[in-house]
């Protein structure tokens, strides 16, 4: 290490001279020890705000871009250390004043104060520790995982504060190194604010592949540009953006923003921008399996009891059913008092058979699912609960996109089985491989050029 002038020499308006500033530049231009070994210690009057907006503060008025190292508060002084001599110079230059709303802070410099051997009992600049860190977090999978990295122990342990992931891209040429090599990069619990461009523009140009985003405090992804990139794999769950847009929109949103995306949060979406299961109309929760299959039950029950077969409704009574019902019934030919308990199905269905005609609107029942112990069948099944006219567009739209099938052929098998994709493809394989499906079922050119200006339109 190169001789240290000026050790532990108190920098201010009074003391400040030409030879200092000569020094100092001379260290930077030369590339000195000192600018690497040596921390100088920064004395802040005046402050009272935390550590955080005190960085974020000076960095702005500043701009400049430090690592900060044992922050401490005492009797009304802040300190901390950096080994930034450009930091130096610059607060040198503005004469040592800091206006910080409307006060007027001053700064005192105690200059090479401390080396890295004191500051963390061995020799060794910030740099190094950042690298070993960094480093350490390199998986035999290519995946680097940078979560929670501001809180690294060995940056807790050294009293670094590293207070935002972005203090990273200062390092460039490891960014730079390491970020060939990595497929699948973490950043999640980062509380990080909105999406790092200036870290991931280290990687996007590699191998990168996959990227985590997950439990951050990013709001929107309006202000992100598209990313021309490599990345299929994508998590943002946990981010306040998820809770404010549905699902559809949040797919669609995202995949705007990353056009190769194959997965968004652990789960495959296809070129058509959603997700299978469809959240809104497919059974997913415990409760909501339960639930669907609740409504699922009234409405066939009384599609069946609004038409003119009732005696279906045979098929949901077993043989030694009971029925109880509470209602009269004016101007029916069978009046039934209340309490009157009806056993056996065939009994039970004549005597919903006689009742007068009715038309039932099913959106005013309300479902109460006070359990849901019981096992629910074929709970995987991809089947849309009294769809809605857009929601049926959506699965049309995909069952064409596997099979290439006609519109009108499209909705006749997923109507043959109640909206079921999975069934209807299985019959839809089978069939194929029997080759018993006629030719023109299928889409010819016109169709594919008129489906491929409808996608277009609609991205």
């Amino acid at each position: 290490m190169a001789e240290i002038k000026f050790k532990k020499f108190l920098l201010n308006r009074v003391t400040i001279s030409t030879s200092v500033i000569d020094y100092l530049e001379t260290c930077l231009s030369t590339d000195d020890d000192v600018c690497k070994y040596s921390f100088h210690k920064i004395m802040l009057h005046n402050w009272t705000d935390d550590e955080v907006n005190l960085y974020e503060a000076i960095s702005g008025f500043f701009s400049v871009t430090f690592i900060p190292v044992n922050f401490v508060t005492q009797n009304g002084i802040t300190t901390f250390y950096t080994s930034s001599l450009s930091f130096v110079l610059k607060i040198i230059k503005v004469d040592f004043l800091f206006p910080y709303v409307r006060n007027m802070c001053s700064i005192d410099i105690l200059l090479n104060d401390k080396s890295s051997m004191e500051l963390f009992d061995y020799q060794v600049s910030l740099e190094d520790i950042v690298r070993n860190v960094v480093n350490s977090r390199f998986g035999i999978n290519f995946e680097l995982n940078l979560s929670n990295f501001c809180n690294d122990k060995e940056f807790v342990d050294k009293k670094i504060d590293f207070y935002k992931l972005s203090l990273l891209s200062q390092f460039k040429i490891l960014m730079l190194r390491i970020g060939k090599e990595t497929k699948y990069l973490n950043l999640s619990h980062n509380n990080l604010s909105q999406v790092p461009l200036e870290i991931l523009n280290f990687f996007i140009k590699g191998d990168l592949v996959g990227v985590d985003l997950s439990y951050n405090q990013i709001p929107s992804l309006e202000e992100l540009q598209r990313v021309s990139s490599k990345i299929e794999k994508l998590w943002v769950e946990g981010n306040p953006l998820c809770t404010e847009l549905d699902v559809s929109s949040y797919i669609r949103k995202i995949s705007m923003k990353f056009p190769r995306l194959t997965e968004l949060d652990g789960i495959k979406i296809n070129n058509h921008g959603i997700m299978m299961p469809f959240f809104k109309t497919f059974i997913r929760t415990i409760k909501l399996k339960t639930n669907m299959v609740v409504e699922k039950f009234v409405c066939l029950y009384f599609s069946h009891y609004d038409s003119n077969l009732r005696s279906n409704l045979a098929n949901f009574y077993d043989e030694a059913a009971l029925f109880t019902i509470n209602c009269h019934f004016p101007g029916s030919e069978i009046v039934h008092s209340k309490g009157t308990y009806i056993e056996g199905r065939e009994n039970i269905v004549s005597m919903l058979s006689s009742l007068p005609p009715t038309v039932h609107d099913r959106s005013t029942f309300t479902v109460d699912v006070l359990g849901h112990s019981t096992p629910v069948r074929n709970e995987n099944q991809l089947t849309l609960i009294d769809p809605e006219p857009e929601e049926r567009e959506v699965v049309c739209r995909v069952f064409t996109h596997y099979t290439q099938l006609k519109r009108d052929e499209v909705e006749r098998r997923l109507k043959q089985h109640d909206w079921d994709i999975h069934a209807a493809l299985k019959e839809f394989c089978d069939d194929y491989r029997l080759a018993s499906i006629p030719p023109d079922m299928f889409r010819g050119e016109d169709d594919l050029s008129e489906v491929s200006m409808d996608s277009d339109a609609e991205s």
